[in-house]
């Protein structure tokens, strides 16, 4: 029951999640035309969202839903016996899930192991990185999508972090974070339903454009989730997550365009990014904490959501200036 032990492990497997994620991102890049790059990347990661709400199916059903119902007044009555033995108990329950998470972890690897990709198309030996990152530090488009990737994965962590609470101090008739989880879920569903819609958009509407429209829209969503409140705000809130599905694959699509074979490099730096969901998301547990008012915790990720505009309005006309956008 050490919760520092808890940590160092989750560090070991986010650690190799994220190697796999700048491993595959160049790769998938790498296998079409780099005009339809950033709609490709956004296809691979259509089907990340499926884990995530796998994920949260697990953490309601097997850890939420067996937690035990006693408060906090009703713990502190216990005998340290009694609530050692009530905290093992719901211990077991995060041990069974993360059981299951590392089954499926091994599953995929050995199918990864077993299965035959196509070689990629880069002749890059990856052998001189000073003179890649000396390249990397004069592309203005590359070094603002890592601005913009560590904002918007902080946002992104921290408007999921917090929505539970968001949910049981807004919505109506809510009394336990099981129930709230349930909304959360329903949320994702339609994340990763848009993941699919915007991956299709794009064959119509610019990448860049479309990361315009959808975080213009975001914005006034989460402006309706810290002012109004309730269950309006509630309803706004879920909806900003349509919003945010295209936002990571598109911002590391748009920053790598145009790099050449640098894109492993400046890939790396990009997934290195979402050092902001470590950064931002305590920040704004902080504002929590010093103001009691969940809602008014959520104008920090109306700020990231507004840096993210500023980039796609940047890399648009980037692309506009490189030749990669005809209008």
């Amino acid at each position: 029951m050490s919760f520092e032990f808890f940590l160092f492990a989750f560090y070991v497997f986010a650690s190799g999640c994220a190697i796999l994620e700048t491993v595959a991102a160049p790769y998938i890049m790498s296998m079409g035309p780099e005009k339809t790059a950033t709609q490709r990347i956004n296809l691979a990661q259509s089907f990340n969202p499926i884990g995530v709400l796998m994920g949260v199916f697990l953490g309601k059903e097997v850890i939420l839903k067996g937690l035990n119902s006693a408060n906090e007044t009703e713990r502190a009555a216990l005998s340290p016996e009694q609530l050692n033995t009530m905290q093992a108990q719901e211990l077991s329950n995060v041990v069974s899930a993360y059981v299951i998470v590392a089954l499926v972890a091994l599953t995929l690897a050995a199918f990864i192991f077993f299965t035959r990709f196509p070689s990629g198309k880069s002749d890059d030996k990856f052998g001189n990185l000073k003179a890649s990152f000396s390249r990397l530090k004069k592309n203005s488009k590359w070094k603002f999508a890592v601005i913009a990737q560590f904002f918007y994965v902080g946002c992104q962590v921290g408007i999921w972090t917090y929505a539970i609470r968001y949910i049981m101090d807004n919505l109506s008739g809510i009394t336990n974070e099981a129930e709230a989880g349930d909304y959360v879920f329903y949320g994702l569903c339609v994340y990763t339903c848009f993941r699919f819609i915007c991956t299709f958009l794009m064959s119509y509407i610019h990448p860049a454009r479309l990361l315009t429209i959808m975080a213009s829209l975001a914005i006034v969503l989460i402006s309706i989730a810290v002012f109004v409140g309730g269950n309006i705000g509630t309803y706004a809130l879920l909806a900003c997550f349509s919003c945010m599905s295209l936002m990571f694959p598109t911002i590391y699509g748009l920053g790598l365009t145009g790099v050449g074979e640098d894109r492993k490099l400046g890939g790396s730096f990009i997934i290195m990014a979402i050092l902001g969901g470590a950064i931002i998301v305590p920040i704004q547990g902080r504002i929590i904490d010093q103001t009691a008012n969940v809602n008014l915790s959520y104008l920090l990720p109306l700020f990231c959501f507004a840096v993210v505009l500023v980039f796609s309005l940047f890399a648009r006309k980037q692309e506009q200036a490189e030749g990669f956008v005809n209008d």
